[in-house]
């Protein structure tokens, strides 16, 4: 499927969409294809390895590319390299298939500047008409979005009941948006391997997989338990 993010990426279906949706002519020596197609083969396995190094779907990608190559088209990319619009796409598709990964680890895959992506995201809402049915209100994160990606992180992915205590602790707890997602999911998940019988860990060790600081974790983390 598609939507399973251990699935292969099809690397033929990113060009063509990096190519406004035409069939990339493979089988042309280079110096006979035009621009885009030149284009679309140089960034294709640039996306790919982001995508699949931020275990992100299939679906993802091919959305991705879908949006930096409306981007390309309404003239998002000039004035960054090409790898903050492509950031930025990413961030986009997979915000909206509810597979939302941090800022700061799209930028590490793409190997970008956050604020330059963080730009070009909203450049690309923008500009590819994506404002017109959503606004930016609607990419805020849900924090339990992020915990089947912080299994991934921490070696947990086949813990069901440490998820579900994470789920449960961060149910209990209001977020109104103001703070990172990302860091408030990092927290619950300290507090709830700190409380688990079978699992041993430390700030260090949770910031890290989550790309945060301790300090971030220390903030966070007794909002999710009684300790004073």
């Amino acid at each position: 499927s598609d939507t399973d993010p251990d699935a292969k990426i099809d690397n033929w279906e990113v060009a063509k969409r990096l190519n406004y949706g035409d069939r990339v002519r493979g089988y042309l020596h280079p110096y006979d294809r035009d621009y885009q197609e030149g284009l679309a083969l140089k960034l294709t396995p640039i996306l790919i390895e982001a995508a699949e190094s931020l275990y992100l779907s299939p679906a993802v990608t091919y959305r991705a590319a879908e949006l930096y190559a409306k981007g390309h088209a309404a003239g998002v990319v000039p004035g960054a390299a090409h790898e903050s619009t492509l950031g930025a796409a990413l961030r986009i598709a997979a915000i909206e298939a509810d597979t939302p990964r941090p800022l700061a680890d799209i930028a590490d895959a793409v190997e970008e500047d956050p604020t330059s992506i963080r730009n070009k995201f909203q450049r690309l809402m923008k500009e590819t008409n994506l404002s017109d049915t959503l606004d930016i209100s609607d990419f805020i994160v849900d924090p339990v979005e992020y915990v089947a990606y912080m299994t991934r992180q921490l070696g947990v992915v086949n813990d069901t009941t440490l998820c579900d205590s994470v789920r449960e602790l961060l149910a209990q707890v209001d977020h109104d948006g103001g703070s990172n997602p990302i860091s408030e999911v990092a927290a619950a998940f300290y507090v709830a391997m700190k409380q688990s019988d079978g699992h041993s860990t430390t700030q260090a060790e949770i910031a890290r997989a989550a790309g945060l600081s301790k300090v971030t974790i220390r903030n966070n983390y007794r909002k999710y338990t009684d300790e004073d």
